[in-house]
């Protein structure tokens, strides 16, 4: 999984790991801001995960919009889907740092 010429839409980081909303590609959001985005306190953890309403979850829900930004795992020209990504490439997102003074 290549990451490198990937950047949050907002804020222009790199190298992190990133977040998309469901059934899209763009825009794409570190946790910095997609946190702010979907209104909550950034709780994400070093592993990519946020406390949800049922534990722990890779997935940043904004309640006024519906909308859980999932993880950004792309292949290609385009993404996997949720449930289809590769262990490995679940692996390389969890390796990348969550920050970017963070390392892997």
């Amino acid at each position: 999984m290549s990451t490198e010429t990937h950047t949050c839409t907002q804020c222009g980081v790199a190298g992190v790991k990133l977040w998309r909303a469901a059934m899209s590609l763009s825009p794409l959001w570190c946790a910095q801001c997609g946190t702010a985005q979907a209104g909550l306190e950034n709780t994400v953890d070093a592993a990519g995960c946020i406390q949800g309403k049922y534990g722990p979850t890779d997935q940043i829900y904004n309640p006024e919009r519906g909308v859980n930004l999932l993880p950004f795992c792309p292949v290609g020209d385009t993404a996997w889907g949720y449930t289809s990504v590769p262990p490995e490439d679940v692996a390389a997102w969890k390796a990348l740092p969550t920050a970017p003074e963070e390392t892997p």
